[in-house]
């Protein structure tokens, strides 16, 4: 099911399936691995009284009055009351013909907006709305995901499209065991892709982001590994080994006016046994200005010299 094409299960225009290709969504799991970049905080909901001037609101309450009229400058401006127990808010949406026959009276509405407070009433302009459905919430009232726009296409359209399409991540397969992830006390992996797209409070977010970075991590790290076992393999066929001159490494320092350290000594043997071994090192020195880094360099160069 995870594999299936988006254009065999997905109602959408081949306009929005070319613009997902080029980002590399072509199927249902390349929609559910697209993750939001960011999130909205928007599960707190304000009472109209308490509503506080520019600055991003969202208010629950009912539909009380509405109705359409053009504008002097020949734009449609569809005027809204929506009324909770301690007012009404007025609300302004322009050139959106369609909400005439989505919004009616006595309609339970989300509104999220920045208001603007007059001397006699309150005003949002286009603000973001929803008709509550069931339980829960998708783009009002909750941490509102952001999906980065691909072309023409909204945050809102990937909402509205990986919402339900959710209760298929269990089909996803978790490659990590049991025990592991309760060890490094990691999500399963099907909790945290639902929770990334649709979190249920900032704990589950922190979560999900943690057990998606460990992934992305691991999978990093393991195919760098199996890069380098490739190599090694194909190395060890025509194996090129390199003669470590122990004798000039030990003539160059017995002439340094210092002795190495044990952390410098045990790490250029470390160097010159991966020189003698039949295929590429691949080995990172690190430390501290001063720590002997380049001295080490310099015995395994010399090292090389027959």
């Amino acid at each position: 099911m995870l594999k299936q094409q988006l254009d065999r299960v997905l109602k959408t225009t081949m306009d929005r399936r070319l613009m997902l290709h080029e980002r590399g969504i072509d199927t249902l799991e390349d929609l559910l691995f697209y993750f939001p970049w960011r999130y909205s905080d928007e599960s707190e909901f304000t009472r109209v009284i308490d509503l506080v001037d520019n600055e991003m609101q969202t208010v629950k309450g009912v539909v009380s009055s509405l109705f359409a009229r053009k504008t002097q400058a020949g734009k449609l401006m569809l005027r809204c009351f929506v009324e909770d127990e301690t007012g009404a808010l007025e609300v302004l949406w322009f050139n959106q013909a369609y909400l005439q026959k989505l919004l009616h009276n006595g309609m339970d509405v989300i509104i999220t907006g920045k208001p603007k407070l007059g001397r006699s009433q309150i005003t949002m302009m286009s603000p973001k709305y929803e008709i509550p459905k069931g339980d829960e919430l998708v783009h009002t009232g909750r941490m509102v995901p952001v999906y980065h726009s691909v072309g023409k296409i909204t945050p809102k359209w990937f909402r509205d499209k990986i919402f339900p399409l959710l209760y298929l991540v269990d089909q996803v397969k978790d490659f990590l065991p049991t025990n592991f992830k309760e060890g490094e006390e990691l999500m399963d992996l099907n909790k945290a892709i639902k929770e990334i797209h649709f979190p249920q409070d900032d704990q589950l977010l922190e979560k999900a982001k943690r057990r998606l970075a460990f992934d992305e991590l691991f999978l990093l790290q393991l195919g760098a590994m199996q890069r380098k076992w490739y190599w090694q393999q194909q190395a060890s066929r025509n194996p090129k080994k390199l003669v470590v001159e122990n004798e000039v490494v030990n003539k160059m320092l017995s002439e340094l006016p210092f002795i190495l350290t044990g952390a410098q000594t045990a790490v250029l043997n470390d160097v010159l046994i991966d020189l003698e071994r039949p295929y590429p090192m691949s080995r990172l020195v690190e430390g501290d200005v001063g720590s002997g880094k380049t001295v080490v360099a310099a015995a395994a160069l010399l090292a090389t010299i027959t």
